[in-house]
């Protein structure tokens, strides 16, 4: 327990808001001291570190130049919102940690860091990883990016929130196929744009197209929550999917 409080007041210290390069720095400074080198692999996605440690050799992982499948996946993130300067030094007072990050997410995080130091000493088969980023606050892009290196079967985040409750839960693409029978002369025209069509089906084509493009057009917020990633139509009678 003194382990994980004592780099929880360490992460806790780190100023690590918003592209601040020199804080992540000091951060994966720590964690090195903690991982062995050969156990840790950093990928960057626009100068922000993106961190994956193995519990074994990361050969073990690999399916390909870049692409690792994880049995369980932890994740979690070491940036923070920022604040007063006083947040960043962290104190304990009647038995609890105050400090900016303790709960979303740092203390996690230092408990996640030092359980991976221990596996890498068990030597369990098991394919375990910890992935931890530092743009979760402004939208995680970067780990948005990382989704093509990574597969896996289970993944578990120990993020902040309210309550003390687990959440289940699980993302992923939800692929639909919807078909009119609506005959348009020209072969070439898309379902949605298709002005003159009264067919439901071409209807809620049109919608999710133009939802499409107003969701692309928003900044500041985070797409690795929700997104229509493709719409994909056939010449009339057409389908989406």
């Amino acid at each position: 327990m003194k382990n994980i409080l004592d780099l929880s007041l360490k992460l806790i210290a780190l100023k690590t808001t918003k592209n601040n390069f020199v804080e992540f720095r000091k951060a994966i400074n720590l964690i090195k001291k903690l991982i062995p080198l050969s156990n840790l692999k950093i990928f960057y996605y626009r100068r922000l570190p993106v961190l994956l440690i193995f519990n074994q050799n990361p050969k073990v992982f690999q399916l390909g130049k870049n692409k690792y499948y994880f049995d369980i996946l932890l994740q979690g993130h070491l940036d923070v919102v920022d604040g007063d300067k006083k947040l960043f030094r962290p104190k304990i007072k009647r038995g609890f940690l105050y400090g900016r990050g303790a709960v979303d997410m740092k203390c996690a995080c230092a408990l996640m860091i030092l359980l991976m130091k221990e596996l890498i000493d068990l030597k369990i088969k098991k394919r375990i990883g910890l992935m931890l980023n530092f743009d979760e606050e402004v939208g995680g892009e970067s780990a948005e990016k990382m989704k093509k290196s990574i597969y896996g079967d289970i993944l578990i985040n120990l993020d902040g929130g309210y309550g003390l409750d687990l959440t289940y839960g699980e993302r992923g693409f939800i692929i639909f196929e919807l078909i009119t029978e609506t005959q348009k002369p020209t072969p070439a025209i898309k379902l949605w744009q298709f002005k003159g069509a009264s067919d439901p089906v071409q209807k809620l084509a049109r919608d999710i197209h133009n939802l499409t493009k107003e969701f692309n057009r928003q900044k500041g917020i985070n797409k690795t929550a929700f997104g229509v990633r493709e719409i994909i139509a056939e010449s009339f009678p057409g389908e989406l999917r």
